[in-house]
């Protein structure tokens, strides 16, 4: 019986989180109200509650839900053998798995599109910068192991490219979301990434 209601609290929370995906994409995270979510699922506003603080804590639990396995192949990446190709090699799997994925792209599109109002905007400024700091600093950390590697080239400092690399896959992903009907991201994305790693390779 407790395992039941185990798989039903968790049937209950994953209902909610694909609610909020669609109900976010077409209203906007600011416009978005927790009962608009709770309807769309098919539950109560209290059963929003009973898993989530409030609607702050269910984009974070969105987001987390796709993040979580591209962190794993980051962190992959990071300790394997030959880290450079491994990192060129995630880059690209991000790329098409965001063409394959209608999660992924549904998320991706709320977090550059409809995302204007997450939290209050100081707050939102500096989680966002919190972010975009960690996945530099893991870049970096491939890439000073390239350069200790003979691998980066020498007029490419570690941070210069961790910084180009990031960029490099937010302008992609941006471009994408946009118009998606534009950019062929699963053949487009691979290439792009290859060629940015060509120029920075020794």
């Amino acid at each position: 019986m407790v395992r039941r209601t185990k798989e039903e609290a968790e049937k209950t929370r994953e209902a909610l989180l694909d609610a909020a995906e669609f109900v976010f994409l077409e209203k906007g995270v600011a416009n978005a109200s927790l009962e608009d979510i709770a309807r769309s699922a098919g539950v109560t506003r209290g059963a929003v509650y009973w898993h989530f603080e409030n609607k702050l804590a269910l984009f974070d639990a969105m987001h987390e839900r796709v993040k979580l396995p591209m962190d794993e192949l980051f962190e992959r990446a990071m300790h394997d053998g030959d880290s450079f190709t491994a990192l060129k090699e995630v880059c690209i799997t991000v790329m098409r798995h965001l063409a394959e994925d209608a999660r992924a792209k549904r998320v991706f599109t709320i977090l550059l599109l409809k995302c204007e109002e997450t939290c209050p905007a100081q707050s939102n400024v500096e989680r966002q910068q919190q972010k975009r700091d960690k996945v530099i600093q893991r870049f970096e950390k491939i890439f000073t192991a390239a350069h200790q590697d003979g691998k980066l080239g020498p007029d490419t400092s570690p941070q210069t490219a961790a910084i180009a690399l990031h960029a490099t896959i937010c302008g992609v992903l941006n471009d994408y979301v946009r118009n998606p009907e534009v950019l062929d991201i699963a053949t487009l994305g691979p290439q792009l990434i290859e060629i940015f790693f060509r120029g920075i390779s020794a």
